[in-house]
């Protein structure tokens, strides 16, 4: 998952550092363990732990990341962006400082 704010989809802790002001991505990845192994590390997930367990996590911050699948059975993979469908593997993402404006009512 690739993220630039603190929490998505209801996990207000999946990247505790994260600021939307850095100009940095975050990067988590869950390696890949049997299902069983992996039980404590949700429960870790709900509180922000669950960065500094490098055994089952990838953590990764930067301004770039290029994802591409090595293995032959899955590179038509598509992602997900916000919950929308995304583009297939391999893709980039880079941050862009400033590139557009927010315009806000200053009463409000």
């Amino acid at each position: 998952m690739i993220m630039n704010s603190a929490g998505t989809g209801g996990f207000t802790k999946l990247s505790p550092q994260a600021s939307i002001q850095d100009g940095m991505f975050e990067l988590i990845a869950i390696r890949g363990r049997p299902l069983i192994e992996l039980s404590p590390l949700f429960l870790k997930m709900l509180t922000g732990d669950h960065i500094n367990d490098t055994k089952n996590i990838l953590y990764l911050r930067d301004s770039y990341f290029k994802i591409e699948c090595l293995a032959d059975d899955f590179k038509i993979m598509e992602s997900t962006v916000d919950g929308e469908m995304g583009p297939r593997m391999p893709f980039e993402v880079k941050v862009i400082p400033k590139a557009i404006r927010v315009f806000v009512n200053p009463r409000r």
